[in-house]
């Protein structure tokens, strides 16, 4: 097993565990486990995560299936965010 850190900011830290302090977690995942395996596990609508981070670097929406994360990874995820 894998220990991570997952983030989700604004209106995604509602699919954070129950009684989760600020707005991360940390899990544990599989050796495997691809970006958006963990984004199901915390029901998050795949639309939803419009901006993902791994350790402070953008990934691509046409890499989130295949991106498995690593010991010690910290995954971020952000909603669309509108402004003006």
């Amino acid at each position: 097993m894998l220990r991570i850190e997952v983030k989700l900011f604004a209106s995604l830290s509602e699919y954070l565990p129950a009684g989760t302090q600020g707005h991360s977690v940390a899990i544990d995942i599989p050796a495997g486990t691809t970006i958006h395996e963990v984004i199901s596990r915390f029901h998050v609508p795949r639309e939803k995560a419009h901006l993902v981070v791994v350790n402070g670097v953008y990934v691509h929406l046409s890499e989130r299936d295949a991106y498995e994360l690593q010991e010690g990874d910290a995954l971020a995820l952000w909603p669309p965010i509108a402004g003006g």
